[in-house]
């Protein structure tokens, strides 16, 4: 189970927008995958409009994904996730597009582009999706590691 600790940014993730409960008073959030997936990708919320969900849907189906086999999660500012607590139970790949890995209670130097293995996870670093649309540089480091992992 992955776990979502949020300040005052609850308003910002809805109820029927992902399954998510609230719990106690303490604004502690627990999110609840009705199945397991392969791929997460983690977001800020601040930088995920129309362009950048369509941006992330051309890259998925480039690699052979589709945006609704994959668990999209969308963070604010405030909000910390654990991610240990799903290492022990899925495999796949974790593709963070601009999140410090403070947020994601993470105690590694983060390096963009590079595939870094923990457990049986996969990570990888990105820029956020908005700077990636700009440059096509760093859209072609991101698709450099994605064709590594994928084996493309």
């Amino acid at each position: 189970m992955l776990y979502l600790h949020q300040n005052t940014a609850s308003e910002k993730m809805s109820f029927f927008d992902f399954p998510i409960y609230r719990l106690g008073q303490d604004n502690d959030l627990l999110l609840l995958a009705e199945q397991e997936y392969a791929l997460t990708v983690y977001v800020s919320v601040e930088d995920y409009g129309q362009e950048e969900e369509s941006l992330l849907t051309k890259i998925l189906y480039a690699t052979g994904n589709d945006i609704d086999q994959v668990r999209v999660v969308k963070m604010g500012q405030e909000d910390h996730l654990a991610l240990c607590d799903s290492w022990k139970k899925e495999t796949g790949l974790d593709i963070i597009f601009g999140l410090p890995p403070t947020q994601l209670m993470l105690q590694i130097d983060k390096i963009d582009y590079q595939l870094l293995k923990i457990a049986d996870r996969t990570i990888l670093y990105s820029q956020p999706l908005k700077d990636i649309a700009k440059d096509p540089g760093k859209k072609r480091l991101l698709w450099t590691a994605l064709r590594r992992y994928f084996q493309l």
